[in-house]
């Protein structure tokens, strides 16, 4: 059996630790922004000093949770794990005062759970090596709660899934009496260990990340359930009381030591210590199938050392940490920034230094904020920010959502701003993902490319040539999607609809102008919005298969499907005036919606099944994670009404968007729909301010099927 020094200089050495334990995976939520603002390289400027290694780091929506070897944070004592606030300040109340080592933690809406070293918490209650504590508030002070999985080894890893936390690590008892070799899942209120689960790995778990209702485990282990051969790295299902672990075909087939996953748009990332997966040479990084194991060759890092964490967001920004010196042949220090396409690192920098080794051990994500811990006592020659940093990124997005013009001003600028110039230069992929304009040189000319917003500078010209013609026609709209950011997050306006208004007169049947424009005799294709004395219609089938034009009842309902906007109505023909009339189109449903007339006037529903249900307090709507700043407000009086919601200790409704560990889901009257792709996301207009955190009752539904591609004309998804 192979002797990983890793894990014997972390237990051993506060000087030498190296390894990275938790990562926050796949798609990450996008949190309040802190308080202060930084250039990308530059850390944010609250001083925030850990007297020790930090081996773990948790971000959640109000906390930033840090484990490792400490004793203080910013002068103040804090032993082995502390709370800070988003802008790195401490929380003066939470103090669980662990006695040793902590090499993991996982936060849920009302507990943190902590797994490593350690045998007592709160000063003398008995905990071996994992404990959970209520959340940091600033008023509770850190008392551990019942849960007490007793393990009789080092806990390396932690997450959870439903009602279940799962472990990792170099144990093999839990419950002091059931033999779990490496990994096991517990009860996430008593630790009561699931009685049936037992995948039996034959060496550490380092990480495990649950997606697609499949746990991943990685570490130092060559085979599972006893026999069956694994590289470092194995799948199960989810326990589920009845479920034995028996292992998927999932095998990345490493040849070292796998430290870190993470999951981004269908495909699985590994981190550690290899420079083999299969047959295939690649050092340290490895994108491989979700399902096989089998490796993405197009992507490839190129690091030149050892890499303990990987944290990927929501829109593709891979940051990478560990003991390596460059990547890709060009310098970075322990900490990059790679391009989710091929790997490639970008100028991002911070240059970490350490007096003697130098190792970062995990990364975490807030909206556009990556904090960086580990074993380090400079960045950018600062000392302010010894073994923990924070990183600012500024947003990247269209300056405004829609523009117009005229057919016969054929060049077009689109605006594309950062929201505070950076100290090196970040780009965007754009793409035309939608609208009634040809391209291709036919009405206008666009072709996909990047953008790029130099240093110091916070604005760039998407240019784009439309072709004036001499035939009349209704006006046209291109739409533009901005995707794949470098050194910048995307912000929320990352499409921008372009209207070409016509400008070219009627010809008479005499071939002389007509003085105005005419209106065409025959009805517009399905999926037109049109305009009737003012009210907006879509033109669609109804349940009978017929053509009909449906009414929206207000500009909120119109405006709740994100991929409307007023640039692409066009006026109604005579054709589209004499079609039958439909039923209203409610708003689109997992929007919240506030009345704004009748007797109801100001009372807020989500829209669900195209009813509306209403929240029965204040206390019930913002538990359910949802926020007043996103609500729309409109007439939904025609609406049904279904069953309030009364307590937020529910699973959400359908058409609810949820990020389910990390990964963008769409509650569904079947269960959880998953989006194959960010373009499919955004196909049925749906935006990144929709998505709220999931509870253990989401987690608990059924991964029934993915969310297809919107065609053209589809308003209402069917669930």
């Amino acid at each position: 059996m192979n002797i990983n020094l890793k894990h014997i200089q972390k237990l051993t050495a506060s000087v030498i630790v190296l390894a990275i334990v938790f990562g926050l995976g796949a798609l990450t939520a996008k949190f309040y922004r802190p308080i202060v603002e930084a250039a990308p390289n530059d850390p944010l400027a609250t001083t925030v000093t850990v007297n020790d290694d930090v081996f773990a780091v948790e971000v959640t929506a109000t906390k930033i949770y840090i484990g490792g070897n400490f004793t203080q944070v910013n002068g103040v004592g804090r032993n082995y794990l502390a709370a800070l606030n988003l802008d790195g300040t401490l929380d003066a109340s939470w103090d669980p005062n662990v006695d040793d080592t902590v090499l993991a933690i996982y936060a849920t809406d009302t507990a943190v759970y902590a797994g490593g070293n350690f045998g007592t918490v709160n000063g003398a209650t008995t905990r071996s090596r994992a404990a959970a504590f209520s959340i940091a508030n600033g008023v509770n002070t850190g008392t551990a709660t019942a849960w007490d999985p007793e393990l009789d080894g080092n806990v390396l890893a932690i997450t959870g899934s439903g009602t279940k936390i799962y472990l990792g690590g170099e144990f093999t008892d839990v419950n002091a009496g059931t033999t779990r070799n490496s990994i096991a899942a517990v009860d996430s209120t008593t630790g009561a260990v699931d009685a049936a689960w037992n995948p039996n790995l034959s060496g550490a778990v380092e990480e495990i990340l649950i997606n697609d209702s499949k746990v991943y485990a990685v570490g130092l282990f060559d085979n599972v359930n006893g026999l069956t051969p694994r590289g470092y790295g194995a799948a199960f299902n989810l326990a589920d009381g009845a479920d034995v672990g028996t292992a998927l075909a999932w095998n990345p087939a490493t040849n070292g030591d796998v430290d870190d996953i993470a999951f981004y748009n269908n495909q699985i990332y590994i981190v550690g210590e290899f420079t083999q997966v299969g047959v295939e040479l690649i050092n340290y990084a490895a994108r491989v199938h979700p399902t096989t194991g089998a490796i993405d060759n197009s992507w490839d890092p190129e690091a030149d050392g050892s890499i303990f964490a990987i944290s990927i967001s929501d829109d593709g920004n891979i940051f990478l940490g560990g003991a390596f010196d460059n990547l890709g042949g060009v310098d970075h220090k322990w900490v990059g920034l790679v391009d989710s396409t091929d790997g490639s690192a970008s100028s991002w920098d911070p240059v970490l230094r350490i007096a003697v080794i130098d190792t970062v051990y995990d990364l975490g994500i807030s909206d556009t904020t990556v904090a960086v811990v580990g074993d380090f006592n400079r960045v950018n020659g600062s000392a302010d920010h010894a073994n923990f940093a924070q990183f600012e990124f500024p947003e990247i997005e269209f300056t405004a959502s829609t523009s117009n013009g005229l057919e016969s001003a054929t060049a077009v600028n689109i605006e594309v701003s950062l929201d505070f110039a950076a100290d090196i230069d970040t780009t965007v992929a754009y793409a035309v993902t939608g609208g009634t304009a040809t391209g291709a040189g036919t009405d206008y000319t666009l072709a996909s490319g990047t953008a790029t917003i130099l240093a110091t500078e916070t604005t760039v010209d998407i240019a784009t040539t439309v072709v004036s013609d001499l035939t009349d026609e209704v006006d046209e709209t291109i739409i533009i999607t901005l995707t794949n950011p470098t050194n910048a997050f995307l912000g929320t306006n990352t499409t921008h609809t372009y209207t070409i208004t016509d400008d070219d007169e009627a010809i008479s049947a005499g071939g002389s102008s007509s003085g105005s424009k005419a209106v065409s005799s025959e009805s517009h294709p399905q999926g037109t919005v049109i305009n009737i004395d003012g009210t907006l219609y879509t033109i669609m089938k109804n349940n009978q298969n017929q053509v009909v034009r449906r009414p929206y009842t207000s500009a909120g309902a119109f405006l709740s499907y994100g991929f409307n906007s007023f640039g692409i109505v066009v006026e109604a023909s005579e054709a589209d005036k004499n079609l039958n009339v439909g039923d209203f189109i409610p708003p689109q449903d997992g929007r919240v919606v506030c009345s704004d007339r009748g007797s109801d006037l100001g009372t807020c529903y989500l829209i669900t099944n195209r009813q509306k249900a209403g929240f029965v307090s204040e206390d019930v709507f913002a538990g359910s994670g949802f926020s007043f700043e996103n609500a729309i407000y409109g007439d939904i009086s025609f609406l049904s009404t279904t069953s309030n919601i009364e307590t937020a200790s529910q699973a959400h409704l359908p058409g609810t968007i949820i990020l389910n560990n990390n990964t963008i889901q769409l509650v569904s009257n079947s269960g959880l729909l998953g989006f194959p792709s960010f373009e499919t996301f955004l196909s049925w207009g749906y935006d990144l301010s929709m998505v709220i955190p999931s509870n253990s009752f989401d987690t608990s539904l059924v991964q029934n099927s993915v969310v297809g591609l919107r065609q053209a004309g589809q308003i209402l998804m069917s669930y």
